[in-house]
């Protein structure tokens, strides 16, 4: 590839010069290729299901990756906040075992994304992002 095509390329890919190589598959394209069926989303109703008092908080964790004020003012009873730019360094210790159940929400099911492909990658198998988001939950909550 000449130079002036790379050029382009790293400005199309936002200066990720690796995405402008040819043949790089970033991780993000790796984890979409080999996303296993346990990977979903999980709907308000699922997760009303979820949280009943017998079976919650052993059979899963729920984390809420919204700032602490908003975490303290409205968050869903039972969830454990922790910030995306802080999961990297935190995710062993609230996350300790790999084979239970993680249910991630953010305020609009965007950043819950990042975190459930980030834990994958890191070998969790049983995570689910909120569709739709705190803001989702809290409208179909005050709704229901």
């Amino acid at each position: 590839m000449d130079f002036t095509t790379w050029i382009v390329k790293d400005r199309v890919t936002r200066h990720r010069p690796m995405d402008a190589l040819p043949g790089y598959r970033s991780s993000e394209d790796l984890f979409l290729e080999n996303m296993d069926n346990s990977f979903h989303l999980i709907s308000w109703d699922k997760l009303q299901e979820k949280i009943q008092p017998e079976t919650w908080p052993e059979e899963t964790t729920l984390i809420d990756l919204r700032s602490e004020t908003a975490f303290r003012e409205n968050g869903i009873c039972g969830s454990v906040q922790c910030l995306l730019a802080e999961l990297p360094s935190n995710y062993g210790k609230l996350l300790p075992d790999k084979s239970k159940e993680v249910i991630i929400y953010c305020n609009g099911g965007m950043q819950s994304l990042y975190a459930v492909m980030y834990l994958f990658m890191k070998g969790y198998r049983n995570v689910k992002s909120l569709a739709g988001g705190f803001a989702n939950y809290l409208e179909k909550t005050r709704s229901a």
